[in-house]
């Protein structure tokens, strides 16, 4: 192993223009974009409330299932996957989040690197 690595790579900085974005207080144009971008259809938290209800104060809280995979030994609890059903005040905050990196990523991320960048395909890649 090469402890000298990661000094050779030439990685990317933000800039202070992006550094201040993602630093900057959360307005409320922030979050009602949003919750206009957040889909209406998912399962509501602990709180009772979808997207479209009201702002609980159990910002905390989570109720957390287990699901069995199907065809594997339900003793094994490696046989388990969990779904965590968040709050939506935790899901708008999630979102104000990814919006606000949405915008800086593609800058940050070389242009090689097409996985879970918006408006990047592995198709660009191709030749």
């Amino acid at each position: 192993l090469d402890k000298d690595f990661l000094s050779n790579i030439n990685l990317s900085n933000l800039s202070s223009d992006q550094l201040a974005l993602l630093d900057a207080q959360i307005t409320q144009e922030e979050i009602k974009n949003a919750i206009l971008a957040m889909n209406t259809e998912k399962s509501p938290g602990t709180d009772g409330f979808s997207v479209q209800g009201l702002f609980p104060p159990s910002f905390n809280e989570a109720l957390i299932s287990l699901i069995p995979k199907k065809g594997r030994d339900q003793t094994d609890p490696a046989n388990f996957r969990s779904i965590s059903l968040i709050n939506v005040d935790s899901k708008i905050l999630a979102k104000v989040l990814t919006l606000r990196l949405e915008t800086i990523l593609p800058y940050s991320i070389h242009t090689d690197q097409v996985g879970l960048i918006k408006g990047r395909s592995s198709t660009d890649n191709l030749r």
